[in-house]
């Protein structure tokens, strides 16, 4: 069957950044004179735990959910402005990340984007890298938070999920679960630690078989 669509996840699969080292300042200074030590510490536990509890990404709703667990006000013009200084994190591309989008465009399938953290922010970062203009479509957890498969469906249409593949480095996010309603998925696995039956070590090797 002839594919239509590839679905990517951004952060671990397309880019990496280095986000601890670069938010450090900036809370520092936006929640100076609050103890923030345990927040940083926890921050991405905190995260997890929202994308458990909410079906999309808000900024309201993430601002009061960081303040009642972290005990710390943090309003949402902090969520706002955390996600303008998250735009010029410093990201690695990696390796074969851009071949292998600008083959697939060249042979006509269209490749989507669908992160869990907001969009315009994973936009910027796409822009920065030199890789935006190789996709159509860009969705945010202001759609749905994976592994909601109504993210999913929402974003492939009317398109029959045979006809959609979908890359990613978690695997139940961007495999198990687009799996069980019939999306072909693959499990980017640099560091081969995988036993899932459609691991892939590099992104070089969507080209080989497509």
């Amino acid at each position: 069957m002839m594919m239509k669509k590839f679905i990517w996840d951004l952060d671990g699969t397309l880019l990496s950044g280095d986000f601890s080292t670069h938010e450090i300042s900036y809370f520092k200074e936006k929640l100076m004179g609050q103890d923030i030590e345990t927040f940083l510490k926890n921050k991405y536990s905190y995260l997890m735990e929202y994308e458990r509890t909410f079906l999309r990404y808000d900024t309201k709703l993430l601002s009061d959910f960081l303040s009642l667990r972290s005990g710390l006000v943090i309003d949402e013009t902090v969520i706002m402005g955390w996600n303008e200084h998250s735009k010029s994190v410093p990201d690695t591309i990696h390796t074969g990340a851009e071949e292998v989008l600008s083959y697939l465009q060249s042979k006509g399938y269209e490749n989507i984007l669908y992160t869990n953290w907001f969009k315009d922010v994973q936009e910027a970062r796409l822009r920065n890298a030199n890789l935006l203009e190789y996709f159509s479509e860009i969705y945010g957890g202001e759609l749905a938070i994976k592994p909601n498969a109504i993210g999913y469906k929402k974003i492939i249409k009317d398109v029959n999920p045979n006809e959609v593949v979908m890359i990613g480095d978690n695997i139940v996010n961007d495999v198990l679960v687009p799996r069980s309603i019939g999306i072909t998925t693959y499990h980017y696995d640099p560091l081969e630690k995988s036993k899932d039956k459609n691991k892939i070590k590099t992104l070089k090797k969507i080209k080989e078989m497509y």
